[in-house]
Order: C-alpha cells, then sequence, then structure tokens
C-alpha cells in the first residue's frame, strides 16, 4: 500500500529518498494525479469490494517499514474491514528488508497453499 500522497511523493522524487526512487517510475515524475487515483488501493478496495469478498487475502508489513508502507497496510486493513472484505492482516516487528521478507516467507506460503488448496 502506498503510504504518501502525491505532492509528499513529488517531495520525495525531487529529494532522491528510496520511496520517490521506487514509486516516481510507476507513477510519473511529477505523479500523475490521474495514475494515482485511479491505482489507489483504497479507492480499488471500495470501488471492488463485492470481488474482493471472493478472493483470499494476506498481507503483512514491518512496524519499523523504512518506506512507510505500514501506515498504508494499516489503512487497507481498516478499508478492508469496513468493506467486510475477509483478509488475513499482520504487523510484526521489523522493517523493509530481505531479512524481514525471509523470516514471514513461510506463513505467506502456508497461507497461500491453504488458499488454493480450497479453490481446487
Amino acid at each position: 500500500m502506498i503510504p504518501a500522497a502525491p505532492a509528499e511523493l513529488n517531495a520525495a522524487i525531487r529529494s532522491g529518498t528510496p520511496l520517490g526512487n521506487l514509486l516516481g517510475p510507476v507513477f510519473g515524475q511529477p505523479i500523475n494525479p490521474a495514475h494515482w487515483r485511479s491505482n489507489d488501493p483504497l479507492v480499488l478496495a471500495r470501488r471492488n469490494a463485492s470481488r474482493l469478498r471472493t478472493m483470499a487475502i494476506y498481507f503483512n508489513c514491518g512496524r519499523s517499514d523504512d518506506l512507510g508502507f505500514d501506515k498504508g497496510a494499516e489503512a487497507l486493513d481498516r478499508e478492508l474491514k469496513a468493506e467486510k472484505v475477509a483478509h488475513q492482516y499482520h504487523l510484526y516487528p521489523g522493517d523493509h528488508s530481505l531479512e524481514y521478507f525471509l523470516a514471514h516467507l513461510g506463513e505467506v506460503m502456508e497461507f497461500h497453499s491453504k488458499a488454493f488448496e480450497a479453490a481446487r
């Protein structure tokens, strides 16, 4: 989930932060507001809630995510709850690193394995 608004990302792009370097190529440099809005996960969750209710959804994030994705993940969790979309969300200690990813890879794979098994 994207943790900043277009104005904040434009500032991040200008200053060369990791977040700006990551998201600038995706959303434009400067950020294209129409493209931004059409891909906002909170808007997409509201617009597609009925379809999302048929999906297995899992996400986790580190409490100290270097890119600020923890704030966005928490907002997405709240939005999915408001839309009554079943999902699993976990906020763990950690950052946005390979070590964090590897520490939680097993549970991600277990979730998807169960979801694929249920779909058969």
